[in-house]
């Protein structure tokens, strides 16, 4: 017979083993619950990510999680429910891409805590509330020449824009990012006054070296020739027909009535400086479309063989400026990769107007059509003179360039230059030639 004593601690060991399963099933739970929960906001991180990268607005979460409801209702119904928690709201897709916009300026705070050297470039442009913003990034290198180049910070510049103000801008901005002037060895701007104004004030307060942007400069070199006259007409053309609803839709008919090549005439903007050759690429290929007459907005320049002839000429010569743009931008180029393209376009240049002179539109295909339809002789002496005009200048500009010769040789192939034109410290050690890089 069991005594009272043996009874309760038998029931007490069973009440024990139950109260503990009941926990080890709580425990499955909860820990279940927080795995769903946690990859529910892995999973928001990821899709903040992307809208983020998209540009996006961020009530696209909202679509995006309906989307993936229906769709799991279907593909796999049992795991609807750990979809459905992941939390795709305007809010929360707001808040994580603020957290991942933190979280990034931080690893970028810690990566530049290891830069031996590094460059910043800096541009000024106006947003469409006509608020000035003032992007700052940086090129760093550290000391096992890791090149590391992102996008500093993005301010915005209430009232004035001088060169003053560019200056506070970027003092506050490399103060932020706890930046070291020492390190800074080049700031490259765009070649506004304002700007140059800017880096002026701060080369002689931190003296720091300065170069201008290798992108604008060559951006610049379609207004030393002298060839307003044409980019008038076609911006007073193109704005006549864009900017009016009914008469881009009547345009747009007509160009698909006549099977043209083209169907739509885009803006020229003097930010985006590429679409300048498109523009001009386009009026030509659209200008016989006789849509101005039928507005009673003839353009009487079209009918002057002359005018046609330069318009011809720049639309060959900006899209050989553009084709360059394009080879000197992306990330992770070298200064020297940068340089052979500039180089190997003055030498372009000197073929051209060599050729130029002897009558040869070989290379420039709008002009060749243009000289076979007028019935003057193409000024092929005057596009002569605008390709050394243009030679000029690209020499001016790129004088930097020739005065670095040596160092840039020398970083390129070390092999190759000759020992007694670099400095002496570089003579008799070829492994310290990637020092050149920063």
């Amino acid at each position: 017979m069991i005594s009272m004593e043996a009874w309760i601690w038998i029931s007490g060991c069973l009440k024990f083993k139950e109260l503990k399963h009941k926990l080890q099933l709580q425990q499955n739970m909860f820990s279940c619950m927080h795995s769903q929960s946690e990859g529910a906001v892995k999973a928001s991180f990821i899709i903040a990510e992307e809208i983020a990268r998209a540009c996006r607005p961020f009530t696209e979460g909202e679509f995006i999680n309906n989307c993936i409801e229906k769709v799991c209702g279907i593909v796999c119904p049992a795991k609807k429910q750990a979809f459905a928690n992941i939390s795709l709201s305007r809010n929360t897709i707001a808040s994580r891409v603020d957290e991942l916009g933190s979280d990034l300026q931080i690893q970028l705070k810690e990566k530049a805590k290891d830069f031996v050297a590094n460059s910043l470039a800096i541009d000024e442009s106006a947003d469409r509330t006509d608020t000035a913003q003032l992007s700052v990034f940086i090129r760093g290198v550290d000391a096992k020449f890791s090149v590391t180049e992102e996008l500093l910070d993005l301010r915005a510049i209430h009232g004035t824009t001088s060169g003053q103000d560019i200056l506070s801008q970027v003092e506050q901005c490399v103060s932020n990012s706890e930046l070291q002037w020492n390190k800074l060895v080049a700031l490259t701007t765009a070649g506004a006054p304002a700007m140059c104004g800017g880096v002026r004030g701060l080369v002689r307060e931190k003296h720091t070296g300065e170069n201008h942007c290798i992108i604008h400069q060559e951006a610049l070199y379609g207004k030393v020739l002298g060839m307003g006259q044409v980019m008038t007409v076609v911006n007073k053309t193109v704005n006549f027909i864009r900017s009016r609803g009914l008469n881009h839709w009547q345009f747009r008919s007509l160009l698909e009535e006549e099977n043209c090549v083209h169907e739509d005439l885009p803006y020229h903007t003097e930010v985006r400086w590429l679409s300048r050759g498109k523009v001009m690429q386009r009026f030509y290929d659209t200008h016989n479309a006789r849509f101005m007459e039928s507005k009673q907005k003839a353009i009487p320049e079209l009918e002057d063989e002359k005018w046609l002839s330069d318009l011809s000429f720049l639309c060959d010569i900006t899209d050989h400026l553009n084709g360059l743009n394009v080879k000197l931008q992306g990330r992770k180029q070298l200064i020297t990769e940068m340089r052979d393209s500039v180089k190997a376009f003055q030498m372009k240049l000197r073929l051209w107007e060599g050729q130029m002179h002897q009558g040869n539109l070989s290379h420039f295909p709008v002009c060749q059509s243009v000289s076979d339809a007028v019935t003057i002789p193409f000024p092929t002496e005057v596009d002569a003179g605008k390709l050394n005009t243009l030679k000029v200048e690209f020499s001016r500009r790129f004088a930097d360039f020739e005065r670095q010769k040596i160092n840039f040789d020398l970083f390129a192939n070390p092999f190759a230059v000759d020992a007694d034109t670099v400095p002496v410290h570089f003579q008799l050690n070829s492994s310290n030639c990637s020092v050149i890089l920063i």
